[in-house]
C-alpha cells in the first residue's frame, strides 16, 4: 500500500489529532522539501503553511475534526527553504472504534495551472486592449481623413493626402489581420477544455485519486495537462508575435498622420530644410507599399545642407513619384524591383537635383510629351493630375520636373530640380 502511495502524483499525508504528521507519501518530500529524517525528529502540518494561512488552517482542521466535509480548498503551500506555492487539499478525519485519531488527505501543487491562468488573462487583456488600440486607430483614421482633405483643398496637397490615406490604409490592413488571428486564437483557445476539467476534478474530490487511477478518464487527465500546458505556451508566444506586429504598425500609422500634420503647418513658407529629411519622410509615407511589393530601395544622398524650399510643395512632388515608382515597379517585368532616390548638386548651374529611378514597366515615347498634360494616366484607377500639380509646384518654386525613360520594360527616372537658395545662416558664413 505504501509503496503504491509513493507512486501517486499527489502528496498524501497522515496526521494525529494535534496536526502532527504520521505519514507522508515520497510526493511530500519533494513538493515540501523535507526529507524523511525531518519526519522522524517531528514535524507538524501546521509548518507547512506560511503564518498568514495558520489561523484559516486552524479553524478549517477544526471543522474537520467535528466531521464536516470540506472537499477541496485552495491553501498556499510552505516549503523547508521558505518559498511558498499554490496549493489544492482535501482532508478527511480518521476514526477508531468511534474516537477521532486524526487526518488524512492530499495535496496537490498547482502552480503551473496559476501560472497557465496568469498568462491567459494576460492575454485575453492584450487581445481587448489590441482591440481598443484598432478601433481608436480608426477612428484617428476617420478624423484625419476629413482634416486632410481640407488642407488638402486649402493648401494644394490633395495628392499627399491620397497617398497618405492609401499607405495608412495598407497598414490598416495589417493591423486588421493581426487583430483577427488574435481574435481567433482566444476563441480557439483550450481554456474552456481547462474549465471542464476542473469541473471534472471538482466532481470527483471525494474519490480523485481513485479517478485518477482507476478510471478511464481520469488516466488521460496527467498527459492531457501537459499536452494542453505546451499548445498554451505555443498559442502565447504566437499572440505575442502579432501584438508587436500589431503595436509597431499602430505606431506608424501615428507617424504618418503626424508628419502630415506638421507639414500643412508650413504651407506656401519658404523654409531651411534638409531635403535629405524631405525625401525620408516620402519614403515613410509610402513605406508600407514599398515593403509589400518587395522593392528593393536605394539613397544617395551627395548633397546634404539645408536649403530654402517651400517643403510641403516638396514632399508633395517626391510622394507622387515614389507612388508613380512603386506603381511601375510592380506592373514591371524585372525580377528583382529597385528603386533609388538620389540628391545631388548641378555641376553647372546653382540647382540641387533629387532623381527618383526605378527599373519598372517604364514609358512609351509617344507618351513622353503627354505624361505632365493634366488628366493622363496609364493607371487603371489613375486621375491624371499628380505629374501635373507636381510639375506646376516646381515650376512655383523656379524649379524644373523632369522625367526619361528608354522605352517600355527599360524604367524611368525623374528629376526635380530645385534652385539652390542657402539658408540665411549658411548665406552669412
Amino acid at each position: 500500500m505504501i509503496r503504491f502511495l509513493d507512486m501517486l502524483p499527489e502528496t498524501v499525508f497522515e496526521t494525529d489529532t494535534e496536526l502532527n504528521l504520521v505519514f507522508v507519501n515520497k510526493r511530500a518530500f519533494e513538493q515540501f522539501g523535507y526529507k524523511p529524517e525531518d519526519l522522524k525528529a517531528g514535524l507538524n502540518g501546521i509548518e507547512m503553511v506560511p503564518e498568514f494561512e495558520r489561523d484559516r488552517v486552524a479553524k478549517c482542521v477544526e471543522r474537520i475534526m467535528a466531521g464536516e466535509k470540506m472537499g477541496l480548498l485552495e491553501f498556499t503551500g510552505l516549503r523547508k527553504d521558505g518559498s511558498v506555492f499554490p496549493m489544492l487539499i482535501e482532508a478527511n478525519r480518521i476514526e477508531q472504534g468511534g474516537r477521532v485519531e486524526g487526518i488524512r488527505g492530499f495535496a496537490i501543487d498547482i502552480s503551473e495551472r496559476k501560472r497557465e491562468q496568469e498568462q491567459l488573462c494576460e492575454q485575453k487583456e492584450r487581445a481587448e486592449q489590441s482591440s481598443q488600440e484598432l478601433q481608436q486607430a480608426n477612428e484617428t483614421l476617420k478624423s484625419t481623413y476629413k482634416k486632410l482633405i481640407e488642407t488638402s483643398r486649402e493648401a494644394g496637397m490633395a495628392e499627399v493626402a491620397t497617398d497618405v490615406l492609401h499607405n495608412v490604409g495598407n497598414v490598416l490592413n495589417s493591423v486588421n489581420v493581426s487583430a483577427n488571428l488574435i481574435t481567433e486564437k482566444v476563441k480557439h483557445s483550450e481554456i474552456p477544455n481547462l474549465e471542464r476539467l476542473a469541473e471534472m476534478i471538482e466532481d470527483h474530490s471525494d474519490d480523485l485519486t481513485e479517478f485518477l487511477t482507476s478510471d478511464e478518464r481520469g488516466k488521460h487527465i496527467p498527459l492531457y495537462i501537459i499536452e494542453t500546458s505546451r499548445q498554451l505556451s505555443k498559442e502565447r508566444n504566437e499572440i505575442m508575435d502579432k501584438l508587436v506586429s500589431l503595436a509597431r504598425n499602430i505606431e506608424h500609422i501615428k507617424q504618418i498622420v503626424k508628419m502630415q500634420q506638421t507639414y500643412a503647418k508650413v504651407s506656401g513658407v519658404e523654409t531651411a530644410a534638409s531635403l535629405a529629411e524631405l525625401v525620408d519622410d516620402a519614403i515613410a509615407i509610402n513605406q508600407a507599399g514599398l515593403i509589400r511589393h518587395a522593392i528593393d530601395l536605394h539613397t544617395d544622398y551627395q548633397y546634404t545642407d539645408e536649403i530654402m524650399v517651400d517643403k510641403q510643395k516638396v514632399l508633395q512632388i517626391l510622394v507622387n513619384l515614389i507612388g508613380n515608382a512603386k506603381y511601375a515597379l510592380s506592373a514591371g517585368r524585372a525580377e528583382h524591383r529597385e528603386l533609388t532616390v538620389r540628391i545631388h548638386k548641378a555641376q553647372q548651374d546653382e540647382k540641387v537635383l533629387i532623381e527618383v529611378i526605378d527599373n519598372g514597366i517604364g514609358i512609351r515615347s509617344e507618351n513622353m510629351t503627354r505624361i505632365f498634360q493634366h488628366g493622363f494616366t496609364t493607371k487603371k484607377h489613375g486621375h491624371g493630375f499628380g505629374l501635373h500639380s507636381g510639375a506646376i509646384a516646381a515650376r512655383e518654386m523656379g524649379g524644373k520636373l523632369k522625367a526619361r525613360s528608354d522605352g517600355p520594360d527599360r524604367g524611368a527616372k525623374f528629376t526635380l530640380e530645385l534652385p539652390l537658395k542657402l539658408s540665411p545662416v549658411q548665406a552669412v558664413s
